[in-house]
């Protein structure tokens, strides 16, 4: 069986994040499909087998906000080095991480 990305960084990010954001990035893979529906061979309603979840919600408003955006060339964005900051921020909380620094 195939695991998703999706899977592979909830399975990261779990024990740095809430319950409702790791079950989105878990299922996140299968909820931008949802706007995709003019693409061959998708299924834009897949997401409904996750309906009586009580992040389905929380999880296709993320979807609907933030993931269709990113494939519009024309949608403004910020420098990754915008962010830097605050991930470096986050990050140092955790003391095995906190000496961490990854250098481009």
């Amino acid at each position: 069986m195939a695991t998703s990305n999706g899977a592979v960084i909830a399975d990261i990010l779990k024990p740095f994040i809430s319950e409702r954001n790791e079950w989105m990035l878990r299922h996140h893979p299968v909820f931008p499909q949802y706007h995709f529906a003019e693409r061959p061979g998708i299924d834009r309603h897949a997401r409904e087998i996750f309906r009586g979840s009580p992040h389905f919600a929380y999880t296709a408003a993320y979807c609907e906000t933030y993931d269709q955006n990113s494939f519009d060339p024309d949608f403004p964005t910020l420098p990754l080095e915008h962010f830097e900051p605050m991930v470096e921020a986050y990050f140092s909380q955790f003391n095995s991480l906190g000496s961490l620094r990854i250098e481009a």
